[in-house]
């Protein structure tokens, strides 16, 4: 008899590689590069590439995220200058243009 790993168990790792394969594609990896950081998970030193390949990723990271910290404030100051002004009176049609 054929003992496997229990359908949920399945189901369950494959959700977790999807997800990392999500994730890691929405950073700009290959899947050629996910697999090669996923080999470096498993406790063996990274290949100096694969080392290269993350620090590049997460320069690009903290580079996007003071990006959009800056928008944020940006939109922040925005929202805090049209919100002094109070709220605006909806345009009135002129009589007769129905």
């Amino acid at each position: 008899m054929r003992r496997g790993v229990h359908p949920a168990i399945r189901e369950e790792r494959t959700s977790l590689i999807r997800a990392i394969r999500r994730q890691a594609r929405a950073l700009g990896f290959s899947l050629a590069e996910i697999g090669d950081v996923l080999k470096g998970m498993s406790g063996d030193p990274p290949a100096p590439a694969t080392r290269a390949l993350l620090e590049d990723r997460m320069a690009r990271v903290e580079a996007q995220m003071q990006g959009l910290a800056d928008l944020r404030g940006l939109l922040q100051q925005r929202l805090t200058e049209v919100c002094a002004l109070g709220p605006q009176p909806a345009p009135v049609a002129p009589r007769g243009s129905s």
